[in-house]
């Protein structure tokens, strides 16, 4: 340690204290008390793409085309949906999703849309509502459901969008004892319109004709929700492309997954057309690497049953480096398809090809290419894997993070969902982060992640609070259920219900996880200390041994009476860690032990810079002089890839092909390993 003591020295002199004012005295007469052998460990979040296009080793983005934010969609299958005054138009529009949330009161934040191509309703306060719309100057959109699956309206965006539109009920689903806008909002359909035709627009079969907007209220949701499709939206960069005369769009008629419903279909009018998909910002093979191909299909139209070619390409498909054609004709059910793949060399820029070899129209989900080279069989990318072992890390905190409480409850890390065969489960987006998740990393495989770093796992649950919404304490019980489950299934027989799905999933011994936080960041929303309280009843009486954290900072908040453990969270400057580097030594050492999960320099950290990490190793000879009472404590956050920063900075930098570790990575490693590097 002589060595970071002196790094720490070197840090004071970098805040711009005199190195001639320090003295710095070495006891080696013998440890002053035992660490914590739960100290350190790591922090993973589905942030940064760290899991999908991260250490998940699928090397297909968007293999089940749930991602509709650049997939386009066949609208016309809808077309029989819409009111018969909409339908002046055939054009074909492509997808952005949004989420429309409306609120009683006016809110400052942004709207959760990939593009900001909507926004949202402001001051609530009678039927003549108003709304600001931002940057909608594409030339047609459909507004749809949030599952997708009804078409609400055909918008002209050729109009002028403006603030202080006037909102009309749609006629017909109007209920005449409602007076408010709130209260009417929640009975279904609203037609927004332009300010330039209040009043005595003029309608056709009920609806005005200068309309901008439909929204359309959920009746089991407290939010109304839609989705919205500019035109000019057309696959960008990332995920599924056309190839040659090939037309793609998505489909939700005849499903090969119940669960996760949407499919693809291409239609070739000439052969060898179909579609590419490059993977997280290109795929990366090797020279003699063998990948496993595998999808289901099945033909559509009335055409002869076509045949397809699976091919592994450079990114312009100038050149072939793999080709499987085995799959002979693909017929009108869905069946699985599968061949292994050999490159014939490297690449790190590459894409997976699948083209017809006739005229014809195919259906395709769950494409998945893998790595025949897989840990012990586990779906995790190799580097990544090893640069965590190296660590050595007593835990691993996951899967979150704000990930876990997600925007709106329905788009959480509900972990039921992600567990079972990878074709089962639906998904979800991971608005807090913006982009798709497709669940392949789900509960299970984190807790075998914790078991192949022979780390201690640390569950963080949902403990009923999203970032906008909070589910009151008397209407709980099911998340706490949910809760008990996801122990069971950790720890529980394999004759157990939880215990038996873990068990089919190929690991029949338990996991022995003891570890709990009810919830991330949440100790502020008024149903949180309730919430806790209902969960820490529960689990305790039905497992005692479990260890549960609250996520209360006692700096800020009064803390449940039951807490155990609080988690603390700490994001600041060179400076100020060095200046707080003494304040666990006078905590009360009869207090609730501290879980410091979440740290790190981020203001003058560069990317990642030693200024940062000196920082961080002068905080850490706090946390580890105090680890009688600061118990646990990790770095975040821990992944980034490189072509995808949400947050800054970050541990491990990596793209397809490499990784490197930052000066804050090198520097958990030492404390870690005691420098046995």
């Amino acid at each position: 340690m002589a060595f970071w003591l002196l790094f720490v020295a070197g840090a004071a002199v970098l805040c711009g204290v005199k190195a001639a004012d320090q003295t710095l005295e070495i006891d080696l007469k013998g440890p002053i008390m035992d660490i914590s052998p739960m100290l350190w460990g790591i922090f993973f979040e589905e942030i940064n793409h760290a899991g999908d296009g991260g250490l998940y080793a699928e090397m297909v983005q968007n293999r089940a085309f749930e991602d509709l934010s650049n997939v386009p969609e066949n609208i016309s299958q809808y077309k029989s949906l819409l009111p018969t005054d909409l339908m002046s138009t055939d054009n074909e529009v492509f997808v952005r999703h949004c989420d429309f949330q409306g609120y009683a009161t006016p809110i400052s934040t942004d709207l959760d849309c990939r593009d900001s191509s909507f926004a949202l309703v402001k001051g609530l306060d009678g039927k003549n509502g108003t709304i600001s719309f931002l940057s909608l100057n594409f030339p047609n959109f459909y507004l749809l459901s949030k599952d997708m699956r009804m078409v609400l309206a055909l918008i002209d965006g050729s109009k002028s969008f403006v603030d202080g539109a006037s909102f009309y009920q749609r006629p017909g689903l109007s209920d005449s004892s409602m007076t408010s806008f709130e209260s009417a909002f929640m009975s279904g359909y609203f037609l927004a319109v332009n300010n330039s035709c209040t009043g005595s627009c003029s309608k056709t079969n009920g609806w005005p004709q200068c309309f901008d907007a439909v929204i359309m209220k959920s009746p089991n949701s407290s939010h109304a929700t839609f989705s919205i499709r500019p035109s000019n939206a057309v696959l960008t960069a990332t995920t599924w492309l056309p190839i040659g005369s090939a037309a793609i769009h998505t489909e939700t008629m005849n499903p090969f997954s119940k669960t996760s419903p949407r499919y693809g279909v291409v239609t070739a009018s000439q052969a060898n057309a179909g579609l590419s998909n490059s993977g997280y910002w290109g795929m990366n093979l090797g020279k003699g690497k063998k990948y496993n191909l595998r999808f289901f299909a099945r033909s559509t139209g009335s055409s002869s049953a076509p045949s397809v070619v699976a091919m592994l390409q450079s990114m312009d498909g100038s050149m072939t480096y793999s080709v499987c054609s085995e799959f002979g004709a693909i017929g009108g059910s869905w069946k699985n398809y599968s061949c292994q793949m050999t490159s014939n060399t490297t690449d790190s820029n590459s894409r997976l090809s699948i083209v017809l070899t006739s005229p014809g129209s195919v259906a395709l989900d769950m494409v998945s290419l893998m790595p025949d080279a897989l840990p012990n069989g586990y779906p995790f990318r190799q580097d990544l894997l090893d640069a965590l072992q190296a660590m050595k890390p007593a835990f691993v905190r996951f899967p979150g993070g704000t990930y876990i409480d997600g925007m709106t409850l329905d788009k959480a890390f509900l972990w039921k969902k992600t567990v079972g065969p990878y074709w089962e489960r639906p998904g979800h987006d991971n608005a807090v982060w913006g982009y798709w998740s497709d669940d392949g990393l789900g509960y299970y495989e984190y807790l075998v992640l914790c078991e192949m770093l022979n780390a201690k796992p640390v569950w963080v649950i949902n403990n009923g609070i999203s970032v906008r919404e909070e589910v009151p304490t008397v209407e709980i019980e099911p998340w706490v259920q949910d809760a008990l489950d996801s122990i069971e299934f950790a720890n529980g027989p394999d004759s157990s219900q939880w215990g038996s799905v873990r068990a089919s999933m190929g690991h029949r011994e338990p996991f022995n996880m003891t570890y709990m936080a009810i919830g991330n960041e949440n100790c502020g929303h008024k149903t949180y200390l309730g919430n806790y309280a209902a969960f820490y009843k529960a689990i305790k009486t039905k497992y005692p041994y479990m260890q549960l954290i609250a996520n209360c900072d006692l700096t800020h908040h009064n803390p449940p009476a039951t807490t155990e453990i609080w988690d603390f969270h700490i994001y600041t400057s060179l400076e100020d860690f060095i200046n707080r580097v003494h304040i666990w030594d006078s905590y009360d050492r009869s207090g609730p032990k501290v879980f410091n999960s979440e740290y790190a320099t981020t203001r003058g950290a560069g990317k990642g810079n030693v200024i940062a990490a000196a920082a961080e190793a002068a905080w850490m000879t706090g946390l580890e002089r105090n680890s009688d009472v600061v118990v646990m404590a990790s770095y975040a956050p821990l992944f980034v890839n490189d072509n995808n920063r949400r947050w800054n900075p970050d541990a491990i930098v990596f793209n397809s092909s490499v990784w490197y570790g930052t000066p804050s990575y090198w520097n958990q490693r030492c404390f870690y390993r005691l420098c046995s590097l």
